[in-house]
């Protein structure tokens, strides 16, 4: 629960740090539902004590005040939602952002780590996809403004009605919150069983199936009948797994909605048979089929929260994730003309396994040699380049440029010196000359040499 109200204050943080106006716009909005509902409760009960009096002008005023009071909240709502999915827009491209921010500066080690993986999956895709951070302060305000409305309808109800009506509210308010955690009980298995099928599903019909790069292999192995029968299998899980969700909410809703008819008419009955006028029976009535709808509404809102703050884990735990930031060394690498690179006695395994890929691996590269390093897959050819470019650090053992170890220059002009292509190399989506400069600030006299020599026009 301390994660859940922790994960809570830090969305609420990091949408009031985006955008100030967003937590008091969705607030605004639920305010104003919360007092047309109430416009509609007590202005009818007016109107027919009006009616019933003979008091005419009472009677066009109220109706005159319960329709432009109408079309003035909604109005004034129209405009809060517009503002709200201006603000929702702006808020989703920050928290991308950050995410993307925290991928792209997180140790290489830990992004090939399996539970960090899972992590970043859950956090971009369960967050993302059911609601994200918009809808987590919109079910804040609507639970708060749903208690509002509970609370007028509540002062109204007390002078008119007996303590037997009040005590048949308060059990069913009881009752309702009993649903509501089985209600929530139900959702937190359902997505937990279905969230792993959805992202292997879509894994399967993105990257494979919609992949035209996968085409050759589909067709020359014949692999569409198995990836066919994962995706039936994958179908049919999911199937299975709505229809035992929808069967308990059935039942759920089913036992509420009977419970809510019989208070209903309980109530209805016990407001007649007190001899009130026509216009507090009316009042008394629409006021609590209000209460009966708020508390519903509260309570689906609250069971919301605690869904996005349970999604919201993911996300903090994520960015908080600590990530090891390197000390900038001040050792230059010195442009001379021999260059010698040494593994001596290197041994290495990745982050979160123990069997070694390397095992005391020593040897020397100089300039002007040409090495090829062959061995089987996953032998740890590509891992010798990945410690070579530092994106990972030796179990044991050191490798030295020069003499001395590469750990001791600076990143950045280490990370220069080397000139690498990996076989799954990628082409990013910017322009020949971005992908060659790399945001770096190189004479423009050079680059037209580079494309000369190429044959690339620039």
């Amino acid at each position: 629960m301390r994660k859940k109200f922790h994960a809570i204050q830090y969305l609420l943080q990091l949408s009031w740090n985006t955008c100030k106006w967003h937590i008091g716009i969705v607030i605004l909005d639920s305010l104003l539902v919360s007092v047309l509902a109430i416009l509609w409760t007590v202005l009818p009960s007016w109107i027919v004590e009006a009616y019933q009096t003979q008091t005419y002008g009472r009677l066009y005023g109220n109706v005159g005040v319960l329709l432009i009071g109408s079309l003035s909240l909604r109005g004034f709502s129209v405009w809060c939602r517009n503002k709200i999915k201006i603000y929702n827009q702006e808020i989703k491209n920050e928290m991308d952002t950050r995410l993307d921010e925290k991928i792209m500066k997180m140790d290489y080690g830990q992004t090939e780590m399996p539970q960090i993986i899972d992590l970043k999956e859950k956090a971009i895709w369960t967050f993302e996809n059911y609601g994200g951070i918009t809808y987590f302060v919109q079910y804040i305000a609507g639970g708060c403004a749903s208690l509002i409305t509970v609370i007028w309808c509540i002062m109204i109800l007390v002078p008119h009605v007996t303590f037997m009506v009040i005590l048949m509210l308060c059990s069913y308010m009881i009752l309702m919150i009993l649903a509501g955690r089985y209600r929530r009980q139900c959702d937190d298995q359902y997505w937990n069983r279905v969230t792993p099928l959805n992202r292997k599903f879509l894994y399967l019909t993105w990257n494979v199936a919609h992949n035209y790069e996968c085409g050759k292999d589909l067709r020359i192995y014949d692999a569409v009948p198995m990836v066919e029968g994962q995706m039936n299998t994958m179908r049919q899980q999911w199937r299975d797994v709505e229809f035992a969700y929808h069967k308990k909410l059935w039942k759920n809703d089913s036992i509420t909605s009977v419970i809510r008819i019989l208070v209903l008419i309980m109530v209805s009955l016990t407001i007649v048979y007190q001899n009130v006028s026509l216009s507090i029976s009316v009042l008394c009535i629409s006021t609590m089929i209000q209460f009966l709808s708020e508390i519903e509404r509260f309570l689906s809102n609250t069971s919301n929260v605690f869904q996005m703050a349970t999604y919201g884990e993911y996300v903090v735990d994520f960015l908080e994730i600590d990530v090891e930031e390197e000390e900038e060394k001040i050792l230059y690498l010195q442009r001379t003309k021999e260059y010698t690179i040494e593994f001596r006695h290197v041994s290495f395994h990745y982050p979160g396994e123990e069997k070694l890929v390397l095992k005391d691996i020593s040897f020397i590269w100089e300039k002007g040699n040409k090495t090829a390093i062959v061995g089987r897959n996953r032998a740890g050819k590509t891992t010798v380049v990945k410690l070579l470019c530092r994106l990972y650090k030796p179990t044991s053992g050191e490798i030295l440029l020069n003499g001395k170890a590469i750990q001791d220059y600076s990143l950045s002009e280490y990370q220069n010196f080397l000139g690498v292509v990996f076989q799954d190399f990628k082409l990013f989506p910017f322009s020949i000359q971005d992908n060659i400069i790399m945001d770096q600030k190189l004479d423009r006299q050079w680059l037209e040499v580079l494309y000369r020599a190429y044959g690339v026009e620039a």
